[in-house]
């Protein structure tokens, strides 16, 4: 298990210090447990979100809980979160995921595509979902009902 929260207190870029991070993260051979707190990290943008999403790749085989907090982190873009999206859908053994996306750049088609990468894990069991702040539309906020309507009991 591992759980790095220390991220707006770096002192370089955000982004080049995210990627040393994980890629030091990569030399673990298993994990099951990744939580990554960026809030706070306004200069945090889709680069590293990529970094973020090859680590998740890096783990898919084994990652049963992933908790990604992204408040405050308003350079992220739809493209970065379709990057994390498809990392995500690989992840077939997640039973817990936890993603804060409050003050996040977003539009619904970011959220969407969130939304497809869940979709596609079979044993999830826990989901909680921050869009604080983030205007929804009709369709994404039916995509959020239906996933929980049909993968969370």
């Amino acid at each position: 298990s591992i759980e790095i929260d220390q991220w707006k207190n770096y002192e370089g870029n955000v982004n080049e210090g995210c990627e040393k991070i994980m890629d030091s993260l990569t030399q673990i051979h298993s994990l099951t447990d990744l939580t990554l707190d960026f809030r706070g990290s306004k200069l945090l943008n889709d680069e590293g979100i990529k970094n973020v999403a090859q680590l998740v790749n890096h783990f898919s085989s084994t990652l049963t809980s992933l908790v990604l907090n992204f408040t405050w982190c308003a350079k992220i873009t739809d493209a970065g979160l379709q990057t994390l999206g498809k990392a995500v859908s690989q992840c077939s053994l997640l039973t817990n995921l936890n993603f804060d996306f409050s003050d996040v750049g977003m539009s619904n088609s970011g959220v969407d595509v969130i939304m497809d990468g869940i979709s596609a894990l079979p044993n999830l069991t826990i989901l909680h979902l921050n869009f604080t702040t983030c205007s929804l539309k009709d369709k994404s906020v039916k995509n959020i009902l239906n996933l929980s309507l049909i993968h969370i009991s």
